[in-house]
């Protein structure tokens, strides 16, 4: 019956969810499912969350913020609105965007299925859709955008309809006879080292990194390697190669990077990349960096920061192995307001701003919680600590 509803993390179960005015995901939420939302004014899913497999939005307006992230295989998921759907950049999302006015599909949006505008579908720069684009008019579409056609997505989603308006800007415009896979690829990153320890840093310099590359669309190793880390003991260093054509890559297929040193003190950040239409097309994928960084030697909760804070924070920890991490904020009375399900993370400094937990100041039902003292306990494998922090209004 509330006018809002806000939540971090939600899980369907197979069920539906109505709310009669406006749903919202937070920044970073996760909803898993199957299952269905509907509201009747507006449906607003925050940046950097992520969306679970069969997942059905029904809304007045769709607006789905900054790095969204749907599960792959996403295909049977619906977005149906009465009036707008904005995906806005860096999104990678899968199933169907049904509109009955305007679909806009910001930079840099990867996006695989159905997209159909009663009136209009804007595409922007370098944005890749792969499937079928439906619309009484198709505008906006600028240099650098892919649009390709995929008989067997289009077949998951029931339709073999390619309809596209010529009246655009350049555009790559490829047609029923186009294949959007590749068996080989150059693979092109940067080797950042960010060990500061002495020790540590020369012993980087003489090992060699391991790099396996395998594609979580498909469950194939793609790739195992040796490399030579650093030339020296700080820096970066550049990494080029090619992927053999024993498994074919196609366009929406997500590639799992991973890299180990003989040193147990020493990790490789994890990468994920959706490999767009554009890169199938040139045969070349840049990663993001790669980055080597000193693990901790010990579990430790650190001071959130500000304290005190008004309305956020950032509670900063440290994983000397990897775990499951779970963060509960409780008032003096002991009750617990806020419950964050970090999930599992691997050995490493979670400190900055965009590692470490955020605190909205809002409770697990999305209200503000009151000035005064409260206490955050983490709880990550066999390790539990807790602190004190302080709201100030």
């Amino acid at each position: 019956p509330k006018s809002k509803l806000e939540m971090t993390v939600l899980d369907l179960a197979g069920g539906m969810l109505l709310v009669n005015g406006e749903f919202k995901l937070k920044k970073g939420g996760s909803i898993t499912g199957p299952g269905t939302i509907v509201a009747t004014k507006k449906i607003k899913i925050e940046k950097d969350s992520t969306i679970g497999v069969g997942i059905s939005f029904i809304a007045g307006d769709i607006d789905i913020k900054e790095r969204v992230m749907t599960a792959v295989g996403s295909v049977n998921n619906i977005c149906f609105s009465q009036k707008n759907i904005h995906i806005h950049k860096e999104s990678h999302i899968e199933g169907s965007l049904l509109s009955l006015r305007d679909i806009d599909l910001k930079e840099n949006t990867t996006f695989i299925g159905v997209v159909y505008g009663a009136d209009k579908v804007h595409i922007h720069k370098e944005s890749s859709i792969i499937g079928s684009v439906i619309a009484h008019e198709i505008n906006h579409v600028h240099e650098n955008t892919m649009v390709t056609y995929d008989e067997a997505i289009a077949a998951q989603i029931c339709t073999q309809v390619f309809i596209l308006r010529p009246a655009a800007a350049p555009i790559a415009l490829l047609g029923q006879g186009y294949t959007v896979s590749r068996s080989i690829l150059a693979i092109h990153s940067t080797i950042v080292n960010e060990v500061r320890q002495d020790d540590l840093a020369l012993a980087l310099a003489e090992s060699d990194l391991r790099i396996t590359v395998k594609n979580r669309s498909t469950g194939h190793t793609l790739l195992t390697l040796s490399t030579p880390a650093f030339d020296s003991t700080a820096g970066m260093s550049y990494l080029n190669f090619a992927l053999p054509n024993t498994h074919t890559v196609r366009a929406g297929n997500v590639l799992e990077i991973t890299g180990e040193t003989a040193s147990a003190y020493i990790g490789v950040q994890l990468v994920h990349h959706i490999v767009s239409a554009e890169e199938i097309s040139s045969g070349q994928i840049h990663l993001p960096d790669l980055i080597v960084y000193q693990i901790p030697v010990e579990t430790e909760l650190l001071n959130n920061y500000p304290n005190p804070f008004n309305p956020e924070t950032w509670i900063p920890y440290r994983l000397a192995k990897a775990a499951n991490v779970t963060l509960a904020i409780y008032d003096v009375q002991g009750t617990i307001v806020r419950r964050i399900e970090v999930g599992h993370q691997p050995a490493a400094a979670y400190v900055s701003r965009n590692k470490a937990i955020y605190f909205d100041g809002r409770n697990n039902n999305g209200e503000r919680v009151s000035s005064g003292v409260y206490f955050y306990r983490l709880e990550a494998g066999d390790y539990s600590a807790t602190r004190k922090m302080v709201i100030v209004k």
